[in-house]
């Protein structure tokens, strides 16, 4: 009897709405979900082991590898990389494997204050003339499937991931190549397209 009245008081201790809360909260309904907005501030973009989504952190998004650097990403930018991050989780659990990206953003112009390349063209550096790509804006990814490497184990993973296309909303590149791409640029001809 004792007990069950003081676990009744503790309950109304951190139950009570009235007195112990200074905001009406129902303790019982789920928490909000929290917008794409949201998910975007919470992201620490200077902590590179930090998450942008589930399954993928600030270090793959921002990281340009030819130049040992990262990114520093607009507000736009960030916007785009959260929207891609969230559809590669689907695409991630679907396949059931980890996935390892080679390059997310390749940015017109290094935003690196101090970088010996602040201010270039990273595309150009790497010897790519695509002015419109995908990668420019934080739309694209360029990644392989573990254990599914080499140009069989990607044309594999890009046949598992043809038929999912049109329900995320992204297109994927069919080159025969040792990297899937994906993006999310909107559709003008196919989904499944030719470099």
């Amino acid at each position: 009897m004792k007990i069950s009245i003081f676990f009744e008081k503790i309950i109304s201790l951190f139950f009570s709405k009235e007195e112990h809360l200074d905001v009406d909260v129902d303790p019982v309904a789920p928490a909000p979900i929290k917008k794409e907005s949201e998910k975007k501030a919470m992201v620490d973009w200077s902590n590179p082991k930090n998450n942008i989504s589930k399954y993928f952190t600030v270090h793959e998004a921002l990281w340009l590898p030819s130049w040992r650097t990262y990114h520093i990403p607009s507000e736009e930018e960030k916007k785009e990389i959260i929207k891609l991050a969230h559809k590669m989780d689907i695409i991630r659990e679907r396949i059931g494997m980890p996935i390892f990206v080679h390059v997310w953003i390749r940015p017109t112009y290094v935003n690196q204050p101090g970088h010996s390349r602040h201010g270039q063209n990273y595309n150009l550096f790497i010897g790519s003339t695509a002015t419109h790509s995908a990668h420019i804006s934080g739309k694209a990814i360029d990644f392989h499937v573990n254990s599914k490497s080499g140009p069989d184990g990607c044309k594999e993973m890009r046949d598992k991931i043809q038929p999912w296309l049109e329900e995320l909303d992204v297109r994927m590149e069919n080159n025969k190549g040792s990297w899937i791409h994906i993006d999310t640029k909107p559709v003008t001809g196919k989904r499944f397209f030719n470099p």
